[in-house]
């Protein structure tokens, strides 16, 4: 009886996206004939999703020349709401991603878009760029090598491409800055997770540690407890006996 409410439920989603996707199709009929910044302004005042889907749909195909196929529609209403679309290779993963990113990105509150290598975020954050800022929002990446200053920045986009292993220590970081215009991050709203079996099994088996040097020829460690066995009782110090013990 389980197995058949689980049949019957995949079966009544799939027929339900198949009439969004049907939806969608007529829209981005429409929207095709919208100047791009007609298009703009549709995107910043729409608050349904299949009628974003079909805005991003429409600028997919503007920027890139490539029409979304079912497939990737399908792919891209799973990931808006919050769950794991399982594609294909060939299937174009990477185009699918676009129309639910800039869903959770039209609040302009920031959202990280995972993935497995700085080539990738690199990669991906240019390719699908035009797509972004056609619909009104801002894409960047982070990469090995960059200033607090660059990271910063690039975490202040719509959008922002990177490894796990960068958004990961820079919250480390971030938590052990002395002060706020230390830090690269901004509050955390969405994120959207490429190959997640990769990063959310195999690389989550290994743990994110900053692990701090000598300072000079001695540990910070070091000189305070040479600085504490220096103190002396009275001068330095005092120490009160309890009255009581409790």
């Amino acid at each position: 009886m389980n197995r058949l409410y689980k049949l019957d439920s995949l079966r009544s989603m799939f027929d339900r996206d198949r009439l969004i996707v049907e939806q969608i199709r007529a829209m981005r009929a429409e929207f095709g004939r919208l100047s791009d910044a007609e298009l703009r302004a549709a995107a910043s005042t729409t608050e349904n999703l299949p009628r974003w889907m079909a805005l991003a749909a429409t600028a997919a195909f503007r920027v890139l020349g490539q029409d979304m196929y079912d497939v990737q529609l399908r792919g891209a209403l799973a990931l808006a709401r919050g769950s794991i679309a399982e594609m294909r290779t060939g299937e174009g993963k990477t185009l699918a991603a676009v129309p639910a990113i800039s869903w959770l990105a039209r609040e302009h509150r920031g959202v990280h878009v995972m993935t497995v290598n700085d080539y990738l975020a690199r990669r991906d954050s240019a390719w699908m760029g035009g797509i972004y800022r056609l619909l009104g929002l801002s894409a960047a990446n982070v990469q090995q090598g960059m200033s607090p200053a660059e990271r910063r920045a690039a975490y202040a986009a719509d959008i922002t491409y990177a490894t796990q292993n960068e958004i990961g220590f820079d919250f480390l970081r971030d938590r052990i800055a002395l002060r706020p215009d230390e830090q690269v991050h901004r509050e955390f709203h969405a994120a959207v997770i490429d190959e997640a079996d990769s990063i959310m099994i195999d690389e989550a088996r290994v743990p994110l540690v900053i692990a701090a040097g000598e300072s000079g020829d001695r540990a910070l460690a070091y000189v305070a407890d040479q600085v504490v066995r220096d103190l002396r009782p009275g001068a330095h110090f005092t120490i009160r006996e309890p009255t009581t013990w409790r």
